[in-house]
């Protein structure tokens, strides 16, 4: 009758149960067939011979219950007992008995008979299903997710949130009609899909089969709701039913719109610029691919991505060192003005590579920039400048050049042919008719300096002749060609044409400033733009000269020496020369300083100056040479401008 539980070391519940017999007046049982041993674990002999009484056995929870169905038993004939309580096994552990009992009369006694089952894995299956079910009640009604089943035209069950969702009391929802309720909360635009997804679902769809799909709901005038459903079909009452959550996802949708709109925007953005951007990977492979790329190349985006630079972009297929180097070092790399013919043009373009360095995103961003309208309009603004230069120096120029030609015209024509030639036969002629020799007259022209004259004479048109030259040269339109040149016979060079660059009005020479030279020895020739560095050392050297001379008016003191040191300087570690051209004028505050190199920027009226020199000499070493040009200046403390030059040019 019994089976022992291998577990709990107890009688299992699968018992088909232990009888008991016993007086109703005594109470204690007098058969007992194992309901001792088998249920409580106590001996028989310790029950019988009461050191256990069968109150002991029971919880005190449940005895006042189980006297109460034991007095019924007694006083009311024919009634049969049959409840559930708890005993307490010998091990301390609680358990679940089922005592059905009823009076009998044996041999004209009444005696209660009964059978005590044990119910305990029953009783535990029961409680674990009532928890369980509690916390799936509890999970439904929580739940932020809208769950709901509805089977033919009526809601069977939904949770709060489901009503929430909806904005309708869950009351009204229970007890309206589903088509209704669906045909106003869906949106209009949205209730031919969710109905035909509906009744899809309702009819012939295989049972566990789940659907998804997404619509809006209209909760106001102004408010909609975007909500994603996940529906499976199952059985409920023997009939299909449909098991539905809903999930609100406004925000998300809402989110994603923006993300969509930031999108085509940065899209537009990329799209509208002038720029061409190609976007790559490591590997090379294009990834972004804008209208502009597809005007220059003639191949759309779709043909693009995916595909290798250098088959979308031949001509970056040189560029794809640059590339992976950008990407592996994560530096941008950039080339400005290079050269490429186009329809028998030279155009010039920037090359930029971006490495992309943000979220873990491997890859490039290269952006070209045609500028070749750029470069042209910088060669007229330098031109432009030279122009001005030019025309500075052919007021000096005059006045130098005149001065020598007119004493060359006087004593050449004098001197030269009727005092020099002492065996040409008319000198002799005429010394003869004066009553003289040429022998006398030699001795004259000596003791009257002649010979001093005519060596003037040579000087003058000597120099008239360099100053033509470098003017000539200087005037003469560059194509910015590089060649190796000596930067101190070019520093002396243009320090001669300086000289001759002064104004009239007022009457300031150049040569009045003291030159001092400090040239490095054995400098090296470096490789530059010969007429370009000329123009930056003469917009420098006259820009000093002027200042020096405001300063000598103002100060109005005749101990004022103008003085310029020129230093040239070698590098060798930075493979740079070094120009410093310092004058002792009156100098600069920082406020001027700092913008002396901005276009247009000029401390002098209009009608003096058009503030592009010193900006078109930073270009001129920064843009074309790829130096360096400063200047470093306090009030009162003179100005000392610096050039750093690369021996081997920007070429490098």
């Amino acid at each position: 009758m019994t089976e022992r539980d291998g577990h709990h070391g107890l009688f299992s519940e699968n018992l088909q149960g232990c009888t008991y017999q016993r007086d109703p007046e005594d109470l204690q049982p007098t058969l007992l067939e194992g309901i001792v041993e088998q249920i409580a674990g106590y001996p028989a002999q310790d029950f019988l011979s009461g050191a256990v009484h069968w109150r002991d056995l029971i919880d005190s929870d449940d005895i006042v219950a189980v006297e109460s169905e034991i007095d019924k038993l007694k006083c009311q004939p024919g009634y049969v007992a049959a409840h559930e309580y708890r005993i307490r096994h010998v091990n301390g552990e609680v358990r679940w008995v089922s005592d059905i009992a009823r009076v009998i009369t044996i041999d004209g006694c009444d005696l209660i008979r009964g059978t005590i089952i044990d119910i305990t894995h029953r009783k535990q299956a029961e409680e674990k299903l009532l928890e369980s079910e509690g916390i799936l009640k509890i999970i439904s009604e929580q739940s932020l997710m809208g769950i709901f089943i509805i089977q033919d035209t009526s809601f069977i069950y939904m949770n709060e949130a489901f009503a929430e969702i909806l904005a309708v009391p869950r009351e009204d929802l229970l007890t309206s009609n589903l088509a209704e309720r669906i045909a106003e909360r869906v949106h209009p635009e949205d209730l031919p899909f969710v109905f035909e997804q509906m009744q899809k679902k309702q009819s012939g769809v295989q049972v566990g089969q789940v659907q998804q799909y997404s619509y809006r709901l209209t909760i106001g005038p102004e408010e909609i709701k975007w909500v994603d459903q996940y529906s499976k079909t199952i059985s409920y009452n023997g009939r299909p039913a449909v098991l539905c959550t809903l999930l609100d996802v406004t925000q998300k949708e809402q989110a994603e719109q923006k993300m969509r709109e930031l999108r085509n925007y940065l899209s537009n953005i990329i799209n509208s610029m002038p720029s061409v951007l190609v976007g790559v990977d490591p590997t090379g492979t294009v990834t972004q691919w804008n209208t502009e790329a597809t005007r220059e190349t003639g191949i759309s985006a779709a043909d693009a991505v995916g595909q290798p630079l250098a088959r979308a972009f031949p001509r970056l297929a040189e560029e794809m060192s640059q590339i992976q180097d950008a990407m592996r070092k994560r530096e941008i790399h950039s080339q400005s003005r290079q050269a490429r013919k186009e329809d028998g043009q030279t155009r010039y373009e920037d090359i930029t590579v971006y490495p992309l360095i943000v979220n873990g995103v491997d890859g490039a961003v290269v952006r070209i920039d045609d500028v070749t309208e750029r470069v042209r309009i910088e060669e007229l603004m330098i031109q432009s400048e030279k122009m001005m230069s030019v025309g500075g120096l052919a007021a000096g120029m005059a006045h130098e050049i005149n001065n020598p030609l007119a004493g060359m015209i006087q004593t050449a024509s004098v001197l030269s042919d009727r005092l020099t030639e002492m065996e040409l036969p008319a000198n002799i002629k005429a010394a003869h008719e004066a009553g003289t020799t040429m022998e006398v007259l030699r001795k004259f022209m000596e003791s009257r300096s002649i010979p001093q004259m005519l060596l003037r004479i040579r000087e003058s048109g000597t120099r008239a002749a360099k100053i033509v030259s470098n003017m000539l040269s200087f005037a003469r339109k560059g194509d910015a060609e590089f060649s190796k040149i000596n930067l101190i016979e070019l520093l002396d060079q243009c320090v001669d044409m300086a000289g001759s660059d002064f104004s009239l009005k007022r009457k300031f020479d150049f040569r009045q400033i003291e030159i001092e030279k400090e040239y490095a020895l054995d400098l090296p020739e470096v490789l530059c733009a010969v007429d370009k560095i000329q123009q930056v050392l003469l917009n420098i050297l006259r820009n000093g000269a002027e200042a020096m001379h405001e300063e000598a008016a103002q100060r109005n003191l005749s101990s004022y020496k103008p003085r310029i040191i020129l230093r040239i300087v070698h590098d060798r570690e930075a493979a740079v020369v070094r120009i410093d051209v310092e004058d002792n004028g009156p100098g600069m505050d920082e406020a001027t300083r700092k913008r002396v190199f901005e276009p247009f920027f000029t401390t002098k009226s209009t009608a003096s100056g058009t503030g592009l020199g010193l900006s078109v000499s930073y270009f001129i070493v920064t843009e074309i040479h790829g130096g360096e040009l400063s200047v470093s200046s306090a009030p009162a403390q003179g100005a000392t401008f610096t050039i750093r030059l690369p021996l081997e040019g920007r070429q490098s």
